[in-house]
């Protein structure tokens, strides 16, 4: 059948009257038929991992108490006992799930130290983890002597929920066959618990090993009297420098030596600590000491130098290099650095644009020249809301801040200065030009506007100085022309 011409034509007329809709569309405003839904207020709330620990004699009904954390505290453990053959000794413990989430725990023996007698007491005490309603040790098997379980585990388990709680007793028993030559001996060690999360809660994707590899980082260093200070030394470096991050480094008692050497085939000069968030703490009697062949340039001058962010050092005893305070501590774009509770016996130098925050507090500083130097940008990479910290020092020297000097290494202004308060400062002498000017603060730069730009107002008047005559201040500016050639100072008297 043949379609008529009029049907020909109106099919025509249709697609010209869809594609004109299409090309009207595609220049006007499309409208949709819409809804939503806003879900607000919603809160992320980190857990938190708190273990406590506390004690009781053995076999008593008496309620627990907290160990004591520290050796000025009284109550300390299996102390005021005479030990002999057979003798044991012990406590009731409980380990509890103070925080929100799931943890693991672990109870360790460390530090021992002996007496003067030049007998391990720890090798004939065994160490017992029993019931707590055990009421003597028969059928009990020992878990090692005390030498045995040092940086060891004694006994370690699980709280998954707030609350919960693990309790046992540990017990220390003298063999029966320790002989004469343990009599009069004596030891120290310390008992430490530390815990960390566990794989108990589960995640998004019903997942609860998210946390399976989370660890107990502690890292020992022990004084070995039959090393020399330059191998304990050596062993300290490779400690530091192997530590994971998070790592706290517990250092003994000893003299330790960080020496100029080549270790496969990378010059070593000092106790560099390169690695993000690492403790450093000693015990009374740390003492770090440099031997040092070479110039006293650059990298090679420091007894102890910081590049990692987040580092901590506690209760250590710094010297320098023989003959040459200068940079004793060097803090070099670092953030987030503490020194709490330490003698540097030389210069602290805190220099680098890309120094960020940092705590200095509590310290002895013995350099009789400048004790505390913050140079060359020190502070600039602080974000809104941090803050660098000076405080509680004695300082045998005086404070040097400076930015630009025409030195070839003091390239960036001091931005960000500190809060310096409450420390003690003494003077320092330098020889500009053939001339001696004394001062209590110095300041550099090589613009002599930013002498004035770096405001010492508050630094004088919430800190001591030490020889000081009366509360008033002067100053003095001097362009060096012969050394530094360019760079002006501020001399604060």
């Amino acid at each position: 059948m043949k379609r008529s011409k009029y049907t020909g034509r109106a099919l025509l007329a249709s697609v010209l009257s869809i594609v004109l809709c299409f090309a009207m569309l595609a220049g006007s405003t499309m409208a949709w038929f819409t809804d939503s839904v806003t879900n607000t207020g919603n809160t992320i709330q980190a857990g938190d991992l708190q273990v406590g620990f506390n004690y009781r004699a053995l076999t008593s009904e008496d309620a627990y108490t907290s160990v004591p954390s520290s050796p000025q505290e009284t109550g300390k453990l299996f102390t005021d006992q005479l030990w002999e053959p057979g003798y044991s000794y012990g406590y009731d413990f409980e380990v509890v799930n103070n925080g929100s989430l799931a943890l693991k725990w672990e109870l360790s023996i460390q530090n021992i130290q002996a007496g003067a007698e030049n007998v391990n007491l720890a090798d004939v005490l065994d160490v017992y983890v029993v019931d707590v309603d055990a009421q003597n040790l028969e059928g009990a098997t020992a878990k090692g002597t005390l030498s045995d379980l040092e940086n060891g585990v004694v006994c370690d388990g699980e709280l998954n929920k707030k609350d919960d709680v693990s309790r046992f007793s540990v017990v220390l028993k003298m063999k029966d066959e320790a002989d004469n030559t343990y009599k009069g001996s004596s030891l120290t060690f310390d008992v430490y618990l530390r815990a960390t999360q566990d794989d108990f809660e589960k995640d998004g994707f019903d997942n609860s090993d998210y946390d399976a590899s989370a660890a107990y980082e502690q890292v020992n260093v022990s004084y070995d009297g039959n090393k020399s200070p330059e191998e304990n030394g050596k062993a300290l470096m490779d400690a530091v420098e192997t530590a994971p991050e998070g790592a706290v480094v517990y250092v003994d008692a000893g003299s330790y030596v960080t020496t100029n050497f080549t270790d496969n085939g990378a010059d070593r000069h000092h106790l560099m600590i390169s690695n993000d968030n690492v403790t450093i703490i000693g015990e009374p009697g740390t003492v770090i000491n440099a031997k040092f062949q070479g110039s006293y340039n650059g990298n090679e001058q420091q007894t102890v130098l910081i590049t990692g962010d987040n580092v901590t050092l506690k209760n250590l005893t710094i010297n320098p290099i023989d003959g040459y305070a200068n940079k004793t501590v060097e803090i070099r774009d670092a953030s987030n650095t503490v020194i709490e509770n330490c003698v540097i016996n030389g210069n602290l130098y805190i220099g680098g644009s890309e120094t960020g925050a940092y705590t200095i507090r509590n310290n002895t500083i013995n350099d009789d020249e400048v004790s505390i130097a913050v140079c060359n940008g020190a502070g600039n990479a602080m974000t809104t809301g941090e803050e660098a910290v000076i405080s509680g020092n004695i300082c045998e020297g005086a404070l040097y801040l400076t930015g630009t000097r025409t030195t070839g290494w003091d390239l960036a202004e001091l931005n960000n200065l500190p809060k310096i308060s409450g420390n003690t400062f003494g003077s320092c002498t330098q020889n500009v030009n053939g001339t001696d000017y004394s001062s209590y603060i110095r300041v550099a730069s090589t613009d002599q506007s930013r002498l004035a730009a770096v405001s010492v107002e508050d630094i004088q008047s919430n800190n001591s100085f030490d020889g000081k005559p009366g509360t008033d201040w002067s100053f003095q500016d001097v362009e060096d022309t012969t050394g530094y050639a360019g760079t002006w100072y501020r001399f604060y008297n």
